[in-house]
């Protein structure tokens, strides 16, 4: 059985739940039975209007994604699909905005990359950037190589397959190295280290008394210390797979503080982009 993304939204509106669920792949059904998936849809669906499609874009080679809003702006819901048309995932959420969506960067930045890298992850809700429920990376961005909608060879077990590994990361401005993580591997595909979470990052001082963070580099590659200063293009590191990262992938976010468990993250004011690049978008660095 098969849904078509534009009678998705319909069919959930009325209630055809066990149609979504027969849509959906064998790895998405083993989640949950078809009772359970009717249960959840219900319960969401008593707590929420009528949903409308708000957003789509893929991030991943021949896979499709779908935001939908209910009308009274409270509820979310994503879906995933196939190019086969085979429903890939269904994702539940409440949808949410934030006061500090209007809390910009005093400072200008540059994406902290040499060339032409494709947003993973950021923007302004929980479908374009995952990171935004979290006050501490909220303004968050994930940033991967990709040629043609692939981020590597063929070889999705080889670190050195993937285009982003190995590749320069510089820093985003002007700066001081106020910390310097070290000595974590690099992760298997797959498999992140959750204990680590930024694995080897670089956090820098700005003017404003803000700081900028660039996380899981690759394990030995950091050429900085903590005291040096820095300009804005000058080499950090380079991209890895350490700390919590399943994939090689560069995690770039400014903060009000230091401390990144406690501190705010900061929307970032870029000085080469009028308009805020968001998810699915390819940018440019210094």
């Amino acid at each position: 059985m098969k849904v078509l993304p534009e009678d998705f939204v319909k069919l959930f509106n009325e209630r055809h739940f066990n149609i979504l669920y027969q849509a959906s792949t064998k790895d998405y059904q083993s989640l949950m039975s078809e009772e359970e998936f009717v249960t959840y849809a219900n319960d969401f669906k008593n707590n929420s209007g009528d949903f409308e499609l708000k957003f789509h874009n893929s991030i991943h080679y021949k896979v499709d994604r779908y935001c939908f809003i209910d009308d009274n702006d409270t509820h979310m819901i994503t879906a995933v699909f196939h190019q086969n048309g085979e429903i890939g995932g269904i994702q539940f959420d409440f949808h949410e905005q934030y006061e500090t969506d209007d809390d910009y960067t005093k400072n200008e930045y540059k994406f902290p990359i040499n060339d032409e890298w494709f947003v993973l992850w950021g923007g302004t809700n929980a479908f374009l950037n995952y990171h935004y429920p979290y006050k501490n990376q909220r303004y968050a961005y994930d940033l991967v190589q990709s040629i043609s909608g692939h981020v590597h060879n063929g070889l999705e077990k080889k670190l050195s397959s993937y285009f982003t590994y190995g590749k320069d990361v510089v820093a985003p401005l002007k700066g001081e190295v106020v910390d310097v993580y070290l000595h974590q591997p690099d992760n298997f595909i797959g498999i992140p280290n959750m204990e680590q979470p930024m694995g080897n990052a670089v956090v820098l001082k700005h003017e404003n008394d803000e700081y900028s963070m660039v996380a899981h580099l690759q394990a030995g590659s950091i050429v900085v210390r903590v005291g040096d200063t820095v300009e804005q293009g000058d080499l950090l590191g380079f991209a890895g797979n350490s700390g919590a990262s399943n994939e090689p992938h560069l995690h770039f976010q400014v903060t009000d503080g230091r401390d990144l468990v406690d501190s705010n993250s900061l929307r970032i004011r870029f000085k080469d982009y009028e308009k805020e690049p968001v998810q699915a978008e390819t940018v440019r660095g210094v």
